[in-house]
């Protein structure tokens, strides 16, 4: 994340943009922010602009004697008030959802971050910058197209979380406190992901014969969407709300079920099938969801022996070739990151099969 902190602060020192994270729901965005502000020690203030009204961005009419006038937003006298009281301080203003925020709402935004100042005239502090964010175009319902005067002030950042890197912030809790249950769950939940990172790569095509379509035609346009990151938060803080596994254990189907679908639900419980067998006595002659997972554990797998010594096992049993040749890459580099060019002696069988197979 270090580039892009970089990046967004190189936005903020050219003065005139505001830098816009894109991103699917539940990548990280806001997560991101957070971390920004608290690495910085600046004061964070989020705005979710999809449930903004005018009032709440221009500020609320009140009469004074007579003439009618418009306090300060709430939101900004609250930054302000912060400011006053730690005059070393900074500020940070996230505007999220801005892509679902009403006309209105929005057209204040562009005055705000053309002229840095409110509707009512007061001059926004230097101290407080500027950050936004929005879903990918896919992803929105009712999207509004900025107008040019928009866009001209916004400096668009592609964000794309590394899987890897959401597992670690989401094992974590994304930085917040939580209970020893909830890092039970969590952990174990990260696993279960670390061996099936596909259900946080978003939208991928899947065979249509898994939706019982068998015209050519319509199979082109089959798509399997896995849930939105932030659903596996939810789905971690539903499973915790259970004071144990036994407790847990019949209310996990609906869970999963309910917040991440039934194809989750389906990867998981194989999951918990094969997690519960040692890797080396499997044959690889069980179902295709069943040998999915173990190449899965296969490539999630640390110790380098074993790993090899179960692809092995995989090449002898497992009757689909193509799949024993798709893996073996991924074992070749363990080798040979573990081993260097002495692998081939120290794995003569794997190596064998290397020179039938090829890389």
């Amino acid at each position: 994340m270090e580039d892009l902190e970089k990046l967004i602060k190189m936005v903020w020192a050219s003065e005139g943009k505001t830098p816009v994270l894109v991103g699917e729901p539940g990548c990280g965005k806001t997560t991101t922010v957070n971390a920004l502000a608290e690495k910085d020690g600046a004061y964070l203030k989020v705005l979710n602009l999809s449930s903004f009204e005018a009032i709440d961005m221009n500020g609320m009419p009140f009469v004074d004697n007579g003439e009618l006038k418009v306090s300060d937003p709430a939101w900004y006298t609250e930054v302000h008030t912060y400011l006053n009281e730690h005059p070393e301080g900074k500020a940070y203003v996230f505007f999220d959802e801005i892509s679902n925020a009403p006309t209105d709402v929005r057209n204040t935004l562009l005055e705000l971050w053309l002229h840095h100042m409110l509707p009512t005239g007061q001059k926004v502090s230097d101290k407080v910058k500027f950050i936004a964010a929005m879903n990918t175009a896919k992803d929105l319902e009712g999207f509004v197209e900025f107008s040019n005067a928009f866009k001209d002030r916004m400096f668009m950042i592609p964000f794309v979380t590394d899987p890897v890197e959401w597992r670690k912030m989401f094992e974590n809790n994304f930085g917040k406190p939580q209970s020893e249950r909830e890092k039970s769950v969590r952990k174990e939940l990260s696993k279960f992901l670390e061996t099936n990172p596909q259900l946080l790569e978003g939208r991928k095509p899947v065979s249509a014969s898994t939706y019982g379509i068998t015209d050519e035609a319509e199979a082109t346009t089959v798509e399997y969407t896995t849930p939105n990151r932030r659903n596996w938060d939810n789905l971690a803080r539903l499973m915790a709300q259970t004071q144990n596994d036994e407790e847990l254990k019949p209310l996990r189907k609906t869970m999963f079920i309910g917040m991440v679908g039934l194809e989750c639900w389906r990867n998981y419980k194989e999951y918990l099938g094969t997690k519960s067998k040692p890797l080396s006595e499997y044959k690889w002659d069980g179902e295709p969801d069943e040998i999915s997972q173990q190449v899965a554990r296969l490539k999630a797998e640390k110790d380098v022996d074993k790993k090899v010594a179960y692809y092995e096992r995989a090449y002898e049993f497992c009757a689909n070739k193509e799949i024993v040749a798709s893996i073996l890459p991924d074992v070749l580099a363990s080798a040979i990151g573990k081993h260097g060019l002495e692998y081939q002696k120290k794995y003569p069988k794997f190596y064998e099969i290397y020179k039938k197979i090829g890389a």
